[in-house]
């Protein structure tokens, strides 16, 4: 459900190095910082242009559209990024449906058709296309640092969904909810592409995902939930 927070508890520094201010957020936050299988550096300015110009005719069912949008793909990367790319463009966050906790309309079929949901429907679209393309794609249910988290706030119960996928022998981690956008207060969903949630480093997702099963943090030593409370809370650009 979790739409993601706009705001950041780390101040303005000059620039570092990625691995020296890893370790830093590691000793602060008790968490681990491990090298990560990262996927290949590429651009993709090509395949999203595709993507963004999907004629509506191609959008009539998920087998349809999953087809439609890896035509030009070169590998499963492609795959990923192209889904990624016409969800977070085409799904709008369903403000409403948040605040009142209405979950009725989660479903991948509902999500395409509505175009708008919650985070359970962006992971249940992203699901059903890539398994259409075949992709292993999981669902993962968690605890997410989203709109009006508080710092410290101890979770009562999971309140976000996201996705990985497995391409040759590693996970990867992708969340279509908040590459989308972000709410604005209570009412409005601001969209605003944001492509550091498609393949996630899981050294620098854990600080705003912590989910269920510890096994999807895909780090080399779990975080537990005091610990996750504890870490600060970066914007993807400070990454």
């Amino acid at each position: 459900m979790a739409i993601r927070a706009t705001t950041t508890t780390w101040p303005t520094a000059r620039p570092v190095s990625r691995v020296l201010w890893l370790a830093i957020l590691g000793l602060i936050a008790g968490a681990p910082v491990a090298a990560q299988a990262l996927a290949p550096a590429r651009n993709y300015a090509a395949l999203d242009q595709y993507v963004l110009a999907t004629p509506a005719a191609e959008t009539a069912s998920i087998p349809q559209l999953a087809q439609y949008l890896v035509k030009p793909a070169k590998d499963d990367f492609d795959k990923v990024r192209a889904l990624f790319r016409w969800i977070t463009a085409n799904i709008v966050y369903d403000v409403a449906a948040y605040l009142e906790g209405d979950y009725s309309h989660t479903t991948a079929e509902d999500t395409l058709r509505r175009r708008r949901a919650i985070c359970q429907g962006y992971a249940a679209l992203f699901a059903a296309l890539g398994e259409q393309v075949g992709l292993e794609v999981v669902t993962i249910s968690g605890y997410g640092k989203g709109a009006g988290y508080v710092p410290g706030s101890v979770f009562a119960d999971t309140n976000h969904s996201w996705n990985a996928v497995h391409i040759g022998d590693q996970w990867y981690l992708v969340d279509c909810t908040w590459g989308a956008g972000h709410m604005v207060g209570r009412g409005k969903f601001a969209r605003r592409f944001e492509e550091f949630y498609c393949f996630t480093p899981p050294d620098q997702f854990i600080y705003n995902h912590l989910p269920e099963d510890p096994r999807w943090q895909l780090l080399p030593e779990t975080v537990s939930m005091e610990a996750y409370t504890r870490m600060v809370l970066p914007r993807p650009e400070f990454f």
